[in-house]
């Protein structure tokens, strides 16, 4: 299944919003925009679908949407919308209180009820449509989870924002996004909610686990100092725990660090010729601190020494010219 898109520019000044307002509906639910500023509008929207949720991307210029009691029919659903901010700060209006979320913050909208998302700038977000039912009633009643103020909310921030785009790239490629993920990204959410509030009522899965720790280890590999232990502190487990874990996976932590900085080293060596770094700065660079221990771990998982794989890339490069 291919993602859908939908996207309007503004066309003349009777018509500031172009076709927005009829693809907000097509995306989303019946939604007013309105302008907050005399720039021209510009927008675009995602849509990918994973299991029991909507993945939407959204990236536009500044406006405000507004979901009036006209718009809401006694038999609307009753989905909500899980709005994760990609950049820009949103200010959303519901229940007679204000909402502003940061980049990596998360902010929920009912859309039974009246709301106004507005953002005075341009911006991003990723909104997650899902049925009430499946979000958790701390996350509802709180409505804004402020991942952007914690070290372990900006990681599970960070692994919300990798999944989602996972989902959208999948779909736009035409293959079948993993269900699971959606899952996964619930999870996190409401693990986030329990975070933030100092609670702890909710545990994720293994599976959840390994995402937020592969997460981190995908951001940090070029850290000389990253261990197990480093991981467990940002990622709120215990040293002992994140081994367990990763016994699961068939590799120790350690082999799954140095393969992210191989396939980094990897990817540097096979960079155009006239660009030439050495290998060994290519090695501390990508966190390795001995060159002869990244040698023999190269040519283990690489067949042959990093001297002779970049040689045969470079020779493999200017073949192709030459043709």
């Amino acid at each position: 299944m291919h993602m859908q898109t939908w996207s309007s520019v503004s066309a003349q000044s009777d018509a500031p919003f172009g076709n927005w307002a009829d693809n907000l509906a097509s995306a989303f639910v019946r939604l007013e925009p309105s302008k907050i500023c005399s720039d021209p509008f510009k927008g675009r929207i995602g849509q990918a679908v994973a299991g029991d949720i909507q993945i939407s991307r959204v990236d536009a210029t500044a406006h405000r949407v507004s979901r009036l009691r006209e718009h809401i029919r006694p038999a609307s659903r009753d989905t909500c919308f899980l709005n994760l901010q990609i950049a820009g700060p949103g200010l959303t209006r519901q229940r007679n209180q204000e909402r502003v979320a940061r980049p990596g913050d998360v902010v929920l909208v009912d859309t039974t009820e009246p709301f106004q998302i507005e953002h005075s700038d341009r911006f991003s977000l990723f909104s997650i449509a899902v049925s009430r039912r499946l979000v958790p009633d701390a996350v509802f009643e709180s409505r804004l989870i402020s991942l952007s103020a914690s070290a372990l909310g900006r990681e599970i921030s960070q692994v919300l924002l990798g999944h989602a785009q996972l989902l959208l790239d999948a779909h736009r490629a035409g293959l079948a996004a993993p269900a699971t993920l959606g899952q996964h990204m619930l999870e996190l959410i409401s693990f986030a909610q329990d975070s933030v509030s100092g609670e702890r009522d909710s545990e994720l899965t293994q599976s959840t686990q390994l995402d937020l720790i592969r997460g981190h280890m995908s951001r940090n590999f070029r850290d000389e100092d990253l261990s197990a232990r480093a991981i467990a502190r940002a990622v709120g487990l215990s040293p002992r725990y994140v081994h367990r874990l990763f016994e699961t996976t068939g590799k120790t932590v350690s082999e799954h660090i140095n393969q992210l900085r191989l396939e980094a080293c990897a990817i540097n060596l096979r960079g155009s010729a006239d660009k030439i770094e050495t290998i060994a700065a290519i090695a501390y660079r990508n966190g390795f601190r001995d060159i002869s221990y990244f040698n023999r771990r190269f040519r283990r998982a690489f067949g042959e020494t990093p001297t002779d794989y970049r040689r045969r890339h470079a020779f493999a490069e200017s073949g192709k010219g030459a043709s």
